[in-house]
């Protein structure tokens, strides 16, 4: 995975009490050994996309504010990098902004161990409320339009990438699993015997690697995807279901992407009476169901008005 783009170049050849040195500190530290200094602590990060993702902010800010390079961190101050940031809000997305404040808040607390600066200037800063997006999560009508067209579009071209980004819709829609960690499957990690699946800490968004067990969609939509081929191969030959999530939003009516589908998991499970802590477990959340609760569960009209008839029984 390439970690940089040619911006941080620009970096180099700077004094260490440059920003632009302790940027280029930070994106190496960030790298080298997956951990972050940010506010009083130290932030482990899990995955080398995370890193990926730190880089990007830095050359977001090199391009944005090409000056800061330059300065001594003694001479930033909290009336400038507030200025910064409220121009920069009018660019780019709450968590854009948001991923640019952490990274100069490590620069910053990089600076302050090093005894390069009094007070940081990034201290009253504050991270903007990233407002939750509307979900529509598709009715079983929706969704049983959308997998048909999927299927006849996959036996009317026969080719393996358009087979296989079918085969992977089906996998994240019937075991709940981030998109980057189901292409990173081989599939000596799905155990077609006890029907389980090893998903690699590596790949998981929280390092953690977990045993987990899996039901008959999932079951054939591997068998299908592996076919003859060898164990240390992946599973998934593709990187995305993006050209295949594109038919299905057609097809459904409504929009559905690679997280639609884990969102759509949690709430058939939900709504098929899977206790929320459970369910979490299988969507691999570390929290007993909070973050499922808030953020995941969609309760469709179909399941509510099942809900209401049932209450209605006897009265």
């Amino acid at each position: 995975m390439e970690k940089r783009g040619s911006g941080l170049a620009a970096m180099l050849g700077l004094r260490s009490s440059q920003v632009g040195s302790l940027l280029k500190l930070v994106d190496d530290r960030a790298w080298e050994s997956l951990h972050l200094i940010t506010g009083a602590r130290t932030r482990r990060i899990r995955r080398p996309n995370t890193a990926l993702y730190y880089s990007q902010s830095i050359l977001r800010i090199a391009n944005d504010w090409p000056d800061l390079l330059a300065m001594d961190a003694a001479d930033v101050t909290p009336e400038m990098l507030a200025d910064w940031q409220a121009k920069f809000s009018k660019r780019f997305a709450p968590d854009t902004v948001n991923g640019a404040l952490t990274i100069l808040r490590a620069v910053f607390r990089t600076a302050g161990r090093k005894g390069m600066i009094d007070r940081d200037p990034t201290a009253d800063l504050q991270r903007l409320t990233v407002p939750d997006h509307p979900w529509t999560i598709p009715t079983n009508e929706q969704w049983q339009r959308a997998v048909d067209a999927l299927r006849a579009r996959a036996a009317r071209r026969g080719k393996p990438t358009t087979t296989h980004q079918t085969l992977l819709v089906l996998w994240l829609a019937a075991t709940g699993m981030r998109v980057q960690a189901a292409t990173a499957l081989r599939i000596g990690d799905v155990d077609f015997e006890r029907a389980t699946v090893r998903l690699d800490g590596a790949h998981a968004k929280n390092g953690r690697t977990a045993l987990l067990p899996i039901g008959k969609a999932a079951l054939d939509a591997a068998r299908q995807a592996a076919g003859a081929r060898d164990k240390p191969e992946r599973l998934f030959l593709c990187v995305s279901a993006r050209y295949a999530l594109m038919l299905a939003t057609a097809a459904a009516g409504v929009r559905i992407n690679h997280h639609t589908l884990r969102k759509l998991f949690a709430t058939r499970a939900l709504e098929a009476g899977v206790a929320p802590a459970i369910a979490a477990r299988l969507l691999t959340h570390q929290d007993g169901g909070q973050t499922l609760l808030k953020h995941y569960a969609a309760w469709r009209d179909d399941a509510l008005r099942a809900a209401v008839a049932r209450m209605e029984i006897g009265l």
